[in-house]
Formats: C-alpha cells, sequence, structure tokens
C-alpha cells in the first residue's frame, strides 16, 4: 500500500508541476464556477494581445522624421508669389510648416503642396523656408529655402485713342464744340487748344467746349489731344474750323506772321524781336509770355522786353499777328529763351 501511494503522489505532483507550468506559460488556464471557486477543471486557451496598444506603442516609439519637400518652384506676379512643391513618400506625413522671411505664415496640410502670398510690393525679393512634420510630430530638421522677387511694376505707356466725330454750333460771338469721347478705360480728359493757345482739359464724361468773346463772322480753329488717367498724351490732334455767325465783314483775310524772331537776354529779363508783316492793314502784335497775356504790341513796335525774372529760368513767348479789322493770323510764332544765371 505504501508503495502505490508513493506511485500517486508522485504522479499527483507531477501532474500539478506540468498544470504549473503550462499556466505560466500562457497555454492553458483554470476555469472558475460562477462563484469565482477553482472549479478544478482546466481549460485550454490562446492568451490574448491587445494589437491597438501594440501599434499605439509602435507609433509612440516613432523618432523618424519625413522626408523634406521637394520640387520647390514659384509663380510671381508684380504684387503676388505661388510656390508649389511635392510634399514627401511618407505615409505618417502630415503637413509642411511654412516660414515667409523668418516668420511663420500657416501650417499647409498634405495634400495641399502650395502657399499663395498676395499683397506685395513690387519689385521685392521675399524667402520662404519649409518644414516638414509628420503624424507624431517628428519634425525634419532640414530646410527647404527659396528667395524669389516679385516682377516690377507695370507702367502703361499706351496712350488713349483720339476723340470721334468733332462737330459744333455757333452763335455771333461763340462757338460750342462737341465731340465723341474714346473707349479707352484710362481715359481722362481731352486736351483742348483755341487758335493755337490753350484753353482748357475738358475731363471725361464731359464732351463739349465752349468758347465765347469772338467776333462775328469769324473763323476759328480747335484742336484737340486726348490724356489717359497715366499722363500718357495721344500724339494726334483732332483739328476742326468753325466760324460764327452775323453779316460778312469786308475783310476776313488775317495778316501774315512775324518772322525772324530774336532773342537776348540777362538775369533778370529777357527782350524779344522781330519783323513785322508786310500787310498794309497789320495793326499790332497780340503777345503771351509763359501762357498769359502780356501786352499788344502795336505797330511799327516789334520787340517786347519782360522784366522782373528770376536768374537761369526758362520762358516762352508767343505772338499772333492781328490787323485793323480784327482778323487774327491763325498760328503763333514761338520763341523760348533762359535769362542767365
Amino acid at each position: 500500500m505504501s508503495g502505490i501511494i508513493i506511485v500517486r503522489k508522485s504522479l499527483a505532483f507531477a501532474s500539478i508541476f506540468i498544470i504549473i507550468s503550462v499556466i505560466l506559460s500562457g497555454c492553458v488556464g483554470l476555469q472558475t464556477d460562477a462563484s469565482g471557486k477553482d472549479s478544478g477543471k482546466i481549460n485550454l486557451f490562446k492568451k490574448k494581445t491587445d494589437s491597438n496598444k501594440t501599434d499605439t506603442a509602435s507609433r509612440s516609439n516613432d523618432t523618424s522624421a519625413p522626408s523634406p519637400v521637394s520640387y520647390l518652384e514659384a509663380n510671381k506676379g508684380s504684387s503676388y508669389l505661388n510656390w508649389t512643391w511635392e510634399n514627401p513618400a511618407d505615409k505618417d506625413y502630415s503637413h509642411a510648416i511654412i516660414f515667409i522671411d523668418g516668420k511663420f505664415k500657416k501650417n499647409v496640410s498634405d495634400p495641399l503642396n502650395y502657399y499663395n502670398l498676395t499683397g506685395l510690393k513690387y519689385d521685392t525679393q521675399y524667402r520662404i523656408g519649409i518644414r516638414t512634420v509628420d503624424i507624431n510630430k517628428n519634425i525634419n530638421p532640414e530646410w527647404v529655402n527659396s528667395s524669389i522677387s516679385t516682377l516690377p511694376k507695370t507702367v502703361d505707356k499706351l496712350f488713349p485713342d483720339t476723340i470721334w466725330y468733332l462737330d459744333n454750333t455757333t452763335g455771333s460771338n461763340w462757338i460750342n464744340w462737341t465731340w465723341e469721347n474714346p473707349a479707352d478705360s484710362d481715359y481722362s480728359y481731352a486736351n483742348v487748344w483755341i487758335d493755337g493757345m490753350f484753353a482748357a482739359n475738358v475731363s471725361k464724361p464731359r464732351n463739349y467746349y465752349l468758347k465765347t468773346g469772338f467776333a462775328p463772322y469769324s473763323t476759328h480753329r480747335i484742336s484737340i489731344r486726348t490724356v489717359d488717367k497715366n499722363k500718357n498724351m495721344n500724339p494726334n490732334s483732332v483739328i476742326g474750323n468753325a466760324t460764327t455767325t452775323g453779316s460778312e465783314p469786308g475783310d476776313i483775310t488775317p495778316p501774315g506772321p512775324i518772322t525772324d524772331i530774336q532773342s537776348e537776354a540777362d538775369t533778370t529779363w529777357i527782350r524779344w524781336w522781330w519783323t513785322n508783316p508786310d500787310d498794309p492793314d497789320y495793326s499790332y502784335a497780340n503777345v503771351y509770355v509763359d501762357g498769359k497775356f502780356a501786352a499788344n504790341v502795336t505797330k511799327p513796335t516789334n520787340y517786347y522786353k519782360k522784366t522782373g525774372l528770376l536768374p537761369g529760368t526758362e520762358h516762352n513767348i508767343s505772338v499772333r499777328t492781328v490787323d485793323t479789322s480784327r482778323n487774327v493770323y491763325f498760328f503763333s510764332v514761338n520763341d523760348t529763351r533762359y535769362t542767365l544765371p
């Protein structure tokens, strides 16, 4: 009996040892009843692992930064720069950090691969710096940089079209000229001259000019050039003649112009002289200096002296002839002279 007992005890201890070893290795478990007590039965099972925890641990252990962006390029205008690039191929790539001239601007998240900067000053250089970041906040220490300048300011050198359909209505002492303004969007005004003298700048949308104070049955010439907002002036003038109403006078022929105008100057004055026309009914020369009426120089006088000027300054004289019937020669004779320094 004692031998059998010893064998059973040995078997029992061996079984217990095997069961404990299996439990510790994770291959079996002890089955419990509803009360939680050991039922004495052995339940074989595979030990479970939390895959989510494993993945999270794997991600949290990621210390590798993503690759930098590549193929950085830019399109530009006078007030904007638009950079584009190729995002890295890293699966965990998250976004690009954008700096302009050393200052943070924004994060550009995958899959976006551009940054547009507007409201810039023309002909000015700007520098972009880009670093990449992955989903675990690993930042690539390598900067990808680019410096580029905006385009120069666009300068408009195109002049507007001429006016169209110049027409007029007249009275005994007035003429009203009308026209159609050019269609150019930047058209600003019409530069109007009457009988060779500046009259007015007629601003858009106005399209007429009324001039009074003419003699009855007298003919007058208008000359119009167009100007845009950038001061570009059309070199071509539109010219038209018109005659006031009234009975025809006996003499409607103007005298000839003065000729051979010459000048001399000192520091504060300029003296001009000329040859008067040979017309027997020539009466006087109508003199303007620097666009302002100066005097009527009656024949046989043939000079005009302007005083009170500053040294080293430019001055212009404009002379038109008038006869005894008040006929005025159409064009002015002009001359420019500087005072001495």
